[in-house]
């Protein structure tokens, strides 16, 4: 009766992933990405050895690591470890001075790596999409630690702050553990506070590969660009925390509530969408059911999506703009933002294509080179201004139609009623203004849509426009 009344938040496929026994394939990969010369045995033989004479010993070793995931029997010896002091300054003095760290085995070092994924990120976003233990505390000490063990310091006090802001449980023992993040910290910097961490600097650097959506890169964009951004039009900022916002964020919301946000009054008629960081309303304006926008709600505050929506305002044509989303306002409290945009309510590319999936059928020929050639032109559009969208996916496709009646005489030109006819491109929190950047800037990083990651992005080579080559996927998928 109790199994009964629990929600199940794992799907079968991934029952089955985490079930699966472990492949021979695994374990060469384990111990083929990690560095040659690392984690050497007591016996000073490293993973260079086993890589270079795999054809001989490779079958032992995976003997060896599957018999140990059957039935969890590890050789004592197999974990030794050697302890080395690593000092932290040229001249050191006493034990503070020093770093100890423990240099784990070849055989311990590959055990941890087998069945476990590298994409950490795309685990912890997933997670929070599927709200699996997003009220638990652990899961953000978790990849906060991770990241933390990366060097992505301002990265891990945002995950600190949103499970804080999530009063995840026990919050007494997350906020132990972001207090002793802040101590650790302390011994880089002068105070804990991570505004005193010079993450910027890379910009200014001679590396020509960037993580465009890396959050210390963001946060040095947007410091620069801040005296744009609070002179655009439709900008509002309080020092003040938003109160309304529980009352529309939680689970339990009511249909119809009224808030007030800015002095406006919005009338919430549902949720349309979530994310890992940003929840995105139906509302009316002044309950008008004629003046329908979306409200996005994002955690911590994120002005870059305006700040995007302001360039293509800038810079795409009167004819052009309608394809790529409006942004009426942003306000912006110190504990989230909240972005007012148009609503389109004729669903998006991917619920078209979902359409005749579920009975049994591929979309007409004449229909995908219809989307296909709409697509391309923005893409173009786009580039030609020095913009790359970074998400572009069939989910941020919205389908536009046009109120007139269609006319043969204007679809080449895209003229009259055809103008307002097509796709609108949204959702751009990971747009990328190119005029920030150098001109022979190229950028390193993954976007981790699944089914929708450039070549380029899966080999982890450096990449620019290529990010927008996943519309080849989009257009299989059509």
């Amino acid at each position: 009766m109790v199994a009964n009344g629990v929600k199940c938040l794992v799907d079968h496929s991934q029952n089955e992933d985490l079930l699966k026994p472990i492949q021979a394939e695994e374990v060469k990969q384990a111990l083929f990405q990690m560095h040659p010369d690392k984690a050497p045995e007591t016996d000073g033989v490293r993973p260079s050895f086993y890589e270079t004479h795999w054809d001989i010993v490779g079958r032992n070793i995976i003997q060896f690591f599957c018999a140990f995931f059957d039935t969890w029997i590890f050789p004592t010896s197999s974990n030794d470890t050697n302890l080395v002091l690593i000092p932290k300054k040229k001249s050191f003095f006493s034990m503070s001075d020093l770093c100890p760290i423990a240099l784990c085995n070849v055989s311990y070092k590959v055990a941890s790596k087998i069945g476990f994924c590298k994409d950490y990120a795309g685990i912890f976003t997933e997670m929070l999409e599927k709200k699996i233990c997003v009220g638990q505390s652990l899961l953000y000490v978790w990849y906060a630690s991770y990241i933390e063990s990366k060097g992505k310091l301002y990265e891990a006090q945002m995950v600190y702050q949103m499970g804080i802001m999530r009063n995840a449980e026990p919050i007494d023992w997350l906020k132990k553990a972001q207090a002793l993040f802040l101590d650790r910290m302390s011994n880089l910097v002068n105070d804990s506070s991570l505004e005193k961490i010079d993450v910027g600097q890379a910009i200014q650097s001679e590396d020509s590969r960037l993580n465009p959506w890396s959050s210390s890169i963001i946060k040095d964009l947007l410091t620069r660009i801040n005296s744009q951004i609070v002179n655009f039009d439709g900008y509002r900022s309080s020092n003040k925390a938003y109160s309304g916002k529980e009352a529309i964020s939680h689970q339990n919301f009511s249909r119809n509530k009224i808030i007030d946000i800015g002095g406006r009054k919005y009338q919430i008629k549902g949720r349309a969408g979530q994310g890992g960081f940003a929840q995105v309303y139906k509302a009316c304006i002044y309950s008008n059911p004629d003046e329908i926008v979306a409200l996005k709600i994002q955690m911590p505050a994120f002005p870059w999506e305006f700040y995007m929506y302001r360039q293509l305002d800038q810079r795409i044509s009167a004819e052009e703009r309608s394809k790529f989303g409006f942004a009426e306002r942003l306000h912006v409290y110190s504990d989230c933002s909240i972005l007012v945009c148009d609503y389109l309510a004729n669903g998006t590319l991917q619920d078209a294509i979902n359409s005749y999936v579920v009975i049994g059928k591929s979309m007409e020929e004449v229909l995908c080179m219809y989307y296909t050639i709409e697509m391309l032109h923005m893409l173009e559009t786009l580039h030609g201004v020095g913009i790359i969208h970074g998400d572009f996916k069939p989910d941020n496709l919205l389908i536009r139609y046009s109120r007139d009646d269609l006319v043969e005489d204007g679809f080449i030109d895209r003229n009259s009623s055809w103008r307002h006819q097509g796709l609108c491109l949204v959702d751009w929190g990971r747009g990328i203004d190119l005029t920030l950047f150098p001109d022979d800037i190229e950028f390193s990083g993954d976007c981790r849509t699944s089914g929708f990651r450039c070549i380029q992005m899966q080999q982890n080579k450096p990449w620019k426009f290529q990010a927008s080559l996943r519309l080849l996927s989009l257009i299989y998928t059509l």
